[in-house]
């Protein structure tokens, strides 16, 4: 794990950290991680109470006290009585059934929030690598600029161009330094926005300095083998476990049908002859009136909707599939063309008019053209190979892990 990230230090070396590291600091440390992890805790608590049976009563009854002639509970008939409900139609175990459908949607859950932040720090690291070599080119396109201006200089100072000349190559120097310096800001909110993935305060953000290499561009597996992968997913395992909630919900409501049965089993003592008494009572509710039919039947709508978003669910995850194979093919072969064939080109051309400017062979206008075109092309495969990164950490987000697991 990179030095120095943790809050409170305070030194002003840069951080260079790893992709490795940043994730590695996200899933200890980010809020949205904590955070899932204790509802799954509470989710366990509640799948524990969720097999509690329903308490007993007691009740305690006296009959015929005396409050005048000063016997008082003497000649009493007490009655000591213990009350326990019955729950018919299996209710316990079908409740019991939907705590544990959401103690694994929970669980699930937090393997969700997990996969999305890892997803969103690799998405982060990516933007600030392609922040610090957009600026890199911004500087070194600056300083192609600066020995451009003080050859125009030069040539102002013999004669052979107008002073205009130098004031075309200042204007566009004072441009790219305008351009790198808006670079800088976008690099330090790029910072930011990483280290907020696992809480990490702003001013020690801006130390950070992302270690890796834009250029490497990994081999992407067959479609058909990732979309295998889908049915393991996170976002599968959710609409699967609601599915089976919408069951068990189902389940439950079919089996608050049955009315409960209470037990009374009760004790009398009379106090004036002397003798006990045993009384049995069994009391169960008429399902007249509420036979949980509205229940029942959203149960049944319920779950029929939660089918319809499992299938939707899954044609929605390999279409995205594809949408972003495709991008990051697309990028891939942007960036190889540009890097092969298009940037020598551009660089020796480039190489050339500078230096036939300086010599008094090509005008200021084609230098400046020569430059445009190299910096353009060179901007263009640092996109390229952004987007290609940032597909792939777009495919990883849609089957829930690394690609080249």
């Amino acid at each position: 794990m990179a030095a120095g990230v943790q809050p409170g230090n305070r030194s002003a070396t840069r951080i260079e950290i790893a992709l490795s590291e940043a994730l590695a600091l996200a899933a200890e440390q980010s809020p949205r991680v904590l955070a899932a992890a204790q509802r799954n805790e509470a989710v366990k608590a509640g799948a524990v109470q969720s097999g509690a049976r329903p308490n007993p009563e007691i009740e305690v009854e006296a009959e015929d006290v005396d409050l005048s002639g000063g016997r008082g509970f003497d000649d009493a008939a007490v009655t000591f009585r213990a009350s326990q409900t019955l729950e018919m139609g299996g209710k316990r175990a079908k409740r019991r059934a939907v705590a544990s459908v959401e103690a694994y949607e929970a669980r699930w859950s937090v393997e969700a929030v997990r996969q999305e932040v890892l997803a969103a720090v690799k998405g982060r690291f990516v933007e600030l690598l392609a922040a610090q070599e957009r600026l890199r080119l911004l500087r070194a396109s600056c300083e192609a600029s600066a020995r451009l201006r003080e050859a125009a200089a030069e040539r102002v100072r013999i004669g052979h161009v107008p002073p205009l000349e130098l004031s075309k190559a200042e204007a566009a120097h004072a441009g790219r330094s305008a351009e790198a310096a808006r670079a800088e800001g976008a690099l330090r909110a790029a910072c930011i926005r990483l280290g907020a993935q696992w809480g990490l305060d702003p001013a020690e953000a801006l130390r950070l300095q992302a270690k890796g290499d834009l250029a490497a561009l990994g081999d992407l597996p067959p479609f058909g083998t990732l979309e295998r992968r889908l049915d393991s997913s996170p976002e599968a395992a959710s609409v699967d476990a609601a599915v089976w909630m919408a069951e068990a919900v189902l389940a439950r409501e079919r089996a608050a049908r049955l009315p409960d049965a209470t037990v009374t089993v009760g004790v009398t003592h009379s106090g004036e002859s002397g003798n006990e008494s045993l009384e049995v009572a069994v009391s169960l509710p008429i399902p007249f009136f509420d036979r949980n039919r509205g229940n029942v039947g959203m149960a049944r709508g319920l779950l029929s909707a939660a089918m319809e978003d499992r299938r939707a669910t899954a044609v929605a995850q390999r279409a995205d599939l594809a949408e972003h194979m495709e991008a990051a093919r697309a990028a891939r072969e942007e960036a190889a063309t540009l890097s092969e064939t298009v940037l020598p080109a551009s660089r020796h051309a480039a190489a050339a008019t500078e230096e036939a400017y300086r010599l008094g062979k090509v005008s200021y206008l084609d230098v400046i053209d020569a430059q445009q075109r190299l910096f353009d092309t060179e901007m263009q495969e640092i996109e390229a190979l952004a987007e290609f990164q940032l597909a792939v950490v777009s495919i990883e987000r849609v089957i829930g892990g690394r690609v080249a697991d």
